[in-house]
């Protein structure tokens, strides 16, 4: 593994981010000492589908410990989301609901009663996108104290405001090894190497995660056909039911009649799960992977592991930063033009494992060695990164 910056901080942490698969147990590892921040620190709780959920709950394990060590205060607004636990029964799971109590079905509108929660704080730190522009009005109209916000995706974010009445920081993720790594452990489990590739538009690296996935394929089935579309959502960054299945149907039309797919890898936001269930059902019957998050409890037999982003790791490499020794101003030195760029360096990426698949399918190892093989394979540079 390697240490970053943040040296100080609890390499136990780093060894559970690092892991292929979230939920890995962390190996023993003696503490570190740590450097004092003098901060505090909020994380809004929301629980706008699955991936979001996953994306709390990592970020509320390392404020948690760093608090616990004194590194930082730390305010966390809302109940921690739930994970999926048992696979999905309907179609909709994850997707936004008043009524549900379900994890992942918080709506927008229960997402922003959370921010009136938030207590003065240093530094604000939300999950999803879809919060920035309500915290930004609160914070500019007094509602609100924060002297930061860092936002931990940037789906679905779009341009960010170039006035705010604090400054903005979001971590971008290079996504394009562990979306190459899905095109391989959907080679290797396909018999017949056709797959389909759908992206987000909201999704600002659609096309880099569509590229590396037709090449991952590639790669491993020694020439795959491949065909790849990127999904119109709506205003709100969701894919609806409505648009996957026009994008679909145009996709297998354009394919032709004789291109016979049951291997999909999606990245769809919130809908990547619905999806995925619906893939894996009939008519289709289909294998897939995708990302960003780990979906492997909507259908344990079906999905073949998945591309992570780790905002948890992320975390870990911002507030490990020597930048910030000197207090928070230190986010304007690490990041000067607000973006903080994290991949497999500093395990802000990863791949989750074949554990639960391999319950139910006897090539769960294959694929697993296929995508293990290749990982090592870009982490020592023996594999060109052209994808």
């Amino acid at each position: 593994m390697t240490v970053t910056m943040s040296r100080r901080l609890s390499l136990s942490l780093l060894t559970v981010l690092a892991a292929v698969a979230l939920g890995c147990p962390a190996a023993k590892r003696p503490q570190a000492k740590r450097h004092p921040l003098g901060i505090t620190v909020a994380l809004v709780r929301s629980d706008l589908g699955l991936g979001d959920g996953c994306f709390v709950r990592e970020a509320d394990v390392v404020l948690a410990d760093l608090a616990k060590h004194g590194v930082l205060s730390y305010a966390p607004v809302g109940e921690l989301p739930q994970a999926q636990e048992l696979e999905a029964g309907g179609n909709d799971v994850g997707m936004p609901d008043p009524l549900k109590k379900q994890p992942g079905s918080m709506t927008i509108s229960q997402a922003e009663t959370l921010l009136d929660g938030v207590k003065p704080c240093d530094m604000l730190v939300i999950t999803s996108p879809l919060l920035l522009s309500p915290a930004l009005e609160r914070i500019g109209e007094g509602q609100l104290s924060a002297k930061a916000v860092l936002l931990l995706d940037d789906e679905g974010l779009g341009q960010v405001p170039k006035r705010n009445p604090v400054p903005v920081y979001y971590v971008s993720y290079q996504i394009k090894d562990v979306a190459f790594l899905c095109g391989v452990a959907a080679a290797a489990s396909s018999p017949n190497a056709m797959f389909v590739v759908l992206g987000n538009s909201a999704d600002p690296h659609a096309q880099e995660f569509l590229s590396a996935a037709k090449a991952g394929a590639k790669y491993y089935s020694n020439g795959a056909q491949t065909f790849t579309a990127v999904v119109q959502a709506d205003k709100d960054g969701m894919v609806t039911p409505r648009a996957f299945e026009q994008a679909h149907l145009a996709l297998l039309k354009r394919a032709g009649p004789y291109f016979t797919c049951n291997h999909y890898i999606l990245a769809l936001g919130r809908a990547t799960p619905s999806v995925m269930l619906a893939i894996s059902k009939k008519p289709i019957n289909g294998y897939v992977t995708g990302g960003y998050a780990d979906y492997r409890s909507v259908r344990p037999s079906r999905i073949l592991g998945g591309a992570l982003k780790h905002p948890g790791a992320a975390l870990q490499y911002i507030l490990g930063s020597p930048s910030l020794r000197g207090g928070l101003s230190g986010l304007a030195e690490l990041a000067p033009q607000g973006v903080i760029t994290l991949g497999l360096k500093e395990n802000a990426v990863g791949y989750a494992g074949l554990d639960l698949y391999s319950r139910y399918n006897p090539d769960g190892d294959d694929i697993a060695k296929a995508v293990s093989d290749t990982l090592g394979q870009i982490r020592t540079g023996e594999l060109p990164a052209t994808y």
